[in-house]
């Protein structure tokens, strides 16, 4: 393997801990090699807008500049975003396809994608990942298409339906979420940091944050992470890696379901004041 798998993933020391019991000895053993490796890993400091509310994920930016526009575009092509996309205009869909791209300030780009096929009775996920960063790649030279300067990897692997289709429904009700933060457009995904996208463009949908910390938007990271490492395993491996996220489905649902239930109530509350 050509690195650490998830070494950017600060959430796996929490469920290799949970999960391992139940796991084989070589599982657990791999667990702890992961782990090992995603704490070696800094997490970068975060600077610039307020990203106190995290539970909610916010708008994709409408107004990107040129540039910015451009590379995004490059991203989803090459990462075959693109592709997957066109792809439910053109055959009758009952689900779509899901997909979290990663956009790092400095390392390659990569995304994960859940599709249906044959009729939503199977389901099947799609890792890709460049070799180098396509912002590099533009910016040595922002005239070019970067294709013939950055190759993309790919990896396919089935998902059972049971879990993808509690997959799509998280994806549906955190993307049902997004929101400006109470400081407005401006207060939205900062400027810098590691950005990821959340698409399912079958409904229409999406949002997008940046190093989220904590809350639902960071667990929802980690459920996408975790998909990364289920399609990148083998073996007991991928075996782990499935015990991890059914955890991780279970926590983001509670942390929904708790977050929702304090929402309805300053509602509610709002409203009997403005009654009086």
């Amino acid at each position: 393997m050509d690195e650490p798998l998830m070494a950017w993933w600060p959430g796996a020391r929490n469920h290799a801990r949970i999960a391992g019991r139940a796991l084989s000895l070589s599982s657990v053993l791999f667990l702890a090699f992961v782990v090992s490796a995603v704490m070696a890993r800094a997490e970068a400091p975060f600077q610039g807008r307020d990203r106190s509310e995290s539970g909610h994920l916010v708008p994709v930016d409408p107004y990107r500049s040129g540039s910015s526009r451009l590379y995004i575009e490059r991203c989803h092509k090459l990462l075959g975003v693109e592709e997957f996309e066109a792809a439910e205009l053109l055959e009758p869909r009952k689900q779509g396809t899901v997909v979290m791209v990663r956009r790092p300030a400095s390392q390659p780009e990569e995304c994960i994608a859940l599709r249906e096929k044959a009729g939503a009775t199977e389901y099947e996920l799609t890792y890709a990942r460049a070799d180098r960063s396509v912002l590099a790649a533009m910016q040595q030279d922002p005239r070019k298409e970067p294709a013939g300067r950055v190759e993309v990897a790919k990896l396919t692997r089935p998902l059972d339906r049971e879990r993808a289709l509690r997959v799509y429904k998280i994806w549906e009700r955190m993307l049902s979420r997004v929101r400006y933060p109470a400081g407005g457009a401006c207060a939205g995904c900062p400027d810098d940091g590691e950005k990821l996208e959340f698409r399912y463009s079958w409904k229409g949908m999406y949002g997008e944050t940046a190093s989220p910390l904590r809350g639902a938007s960071k667990r929802f990271a980690d459920l996408g992470n975790i998909l990364i490492l289920y399609c990148r395993s083998q073996g007991h491996r991928a075996n782990a890696a499935l015990l991890l996220l059914d955890k991780e489905c279970d926590g983001l649902e509670k942390v929904l379901d708790t977050e929702e239930q304090a929402e309805a109530a300053r509602e509610a509350s709002s409203e009997i004041r403005e009654k009086r």
